[in-house]
């Protein structure tokens, strides 16, 4: 396992960051480039207190985030379910509507402050850096595409690049734990 979570980290990096972090950071806002730092770690997440440097300033990117992108009401809700749910092209065409760019941007949100809680309560263990992980991933290739629509400022939350920075950031401290 250990192995597989050094290749993904190292594939991560080039991939998803697409440059350096420090590119990525420019425009953002102090959530978004703490966390940015704190996917750098100087020690490789060798550290306990690297690793929760990560975890906090992810929670308080994803709390900040909450703040700012809309969420869907009930009845933006309610049709979401039946276009996802409905026959023919409808589930497809769902997927491309600012609802669904809502709902997923609520559901990472509320992946990234559970898995964090976790990571926090036990930073020793991979297990919450795997899921962090997981959790950004996902985000990484779908959030930044119609935020805008949405009024969130793709480049303070480094929707593009920084999602990529601080997933393999999460590898890496899985990778030191394991």
């Amino acid at each position: 396992m250990k192995a597989r979570l050094l290749f993904l980290a190292l594939l991560t990096t080039p991939i998803l960051g697409g440059g350096t972090a420090a590119a990525a950071a420019i425009d953002t806002n102090a959530e978004t480039q703490a966390m940015l730092s704190a996917s750098r770690s100087s020690d490789n997440f060798e550290s306990r207190t690297s690793r929760l440097a990560l975890v906090e300033s992810s929670e308080a990117y994803c709390r900040s985030l909450k703040s700012v992108f809309p969420t869907n009401s009930p009845a933006d809700d309610s049709w979401l379910d039946g276009e996802l749910n409905g026959g023919g092209d409808r589930p497809l065409q769902a997927l491309s509507t600012i609802q669904m760019v809502r709902r997923m941007a609520n559901n990472f949100v509320g992946e990234c402050l559970y898995f964090a809680a976790m990571a926090r309560a036990n930073p020793d263990s991979p297990k919450a850096y795997i899921a962090l992980a997981m959790s950004f991933d996902k985000a990484n290739g779908n959030l930044h595409v119609r935020a805008d629509e949405t009024g969130v400022d793709v480049k303070a939350y480094a929707l593009e690049l920084g999602l990529g920075w601080t997933l393999s950031g999460f590898l890496r401290a899985a990778y030191a734990v394991s």
